[in-house]
């Protein structure tokens, strides 16, 4: 009746284990419909390796998150906090082993033998102590295991953290690097436009010194280029 808290465990998992199920496929096709390679497929229980970044085989991506990681004040600090839980879940377990201290002290202090009679001066007088003390808790009703309990799993939860922040890091270079890529692309094919635009334009006047086209022809290439 005394023992210390209740036995916990963590809920059973739910009974659906996906969302899709191994026979749905992702077939890529280009515009008329035709597929272009093979399908990808949904691999149930696959792990995903813990450097999943380096699935896009980008260099300079995996570059920014090393660099990322090894400058991240945030991974810093969990990284502290995680071994400072560890630690004090070890300093926490140490309660069930036998304790041995050492204790020493010096001191001084001035006896009063007036009291006895004797007519003099209070005498000073050094006093010296040493000596080691032991003890062990029996840890009968179970207190000291429940806050080992308690701090392992306080140091699960940071463990966790660090995981999240390693993640949630990762996640957002990849985002950005993506967004980047997109946008230069963007920026490339725009440029190869206008290009384009401007040769069409020098062709246009050519034609329009040699009378095959009109200042119409001309003002609508200009047109053109300058949307």
């Amino acid at each position: 009746a005394c023992k210390q808290g209740p036995n916990v465990f963590s809920p059973a998992p739910p009974e659906e284990k996906a969302y899709t199920t191994p026979d749905e496929t992702i077939p890529p096709a280009d515009e008329q419909g035709v597929k272009t390679r093979a399908a990808q497929r949904v691999a149930l229980g696959a792990k995903v390796q813990n450097e999943w970044w380096r699935l896009f085989h980008s260099r300079p991506l995996e570059q920014a998150i090393r660099d990322a990681f090894a400058g991240s004040p945030t991974i810093a600090q969990a990284t502290a906090t995680l071994a400072q839980a560890r630690e004090q879940t070890i300093a926490t377990a140490g309660g069930l082993l036998p304790q041995i201290d050492l204790n020493s002290q010096v001191g001084r202090q001035a006896v009063n033998v007036r009291i006895s009679g004797v007519d003099r001066p209070a005498i000073p007088v050094n006093l010296y102590g040493i000596g080691p003390s032991a003890s062990y808790a029996l840890d009968v009703f179970g207190g000291i295991k429940r806050q080992v309990e308690a701090q392992s799993a306080q140091a699960d939860v940071s463990d966790y953290q660090l995981a999240a922040a390693y993640l949630a890091l990762s996640g957002n270079i990849t985002t950005q690097a993506i967004a980047i890529a997109g946008l230069r692309a963007q920026i490339k094919t725009v440029e190869a436009i206008i290009a384009d635009d401007q040769r069409n334009l020098d062709l246009v006047k050519t034609a329009q010194v040699g009378g095959t086209a009109t200042m119409v022809d001309v003002t609508t290439a200009q047109t053109q280029l300058a949307n």
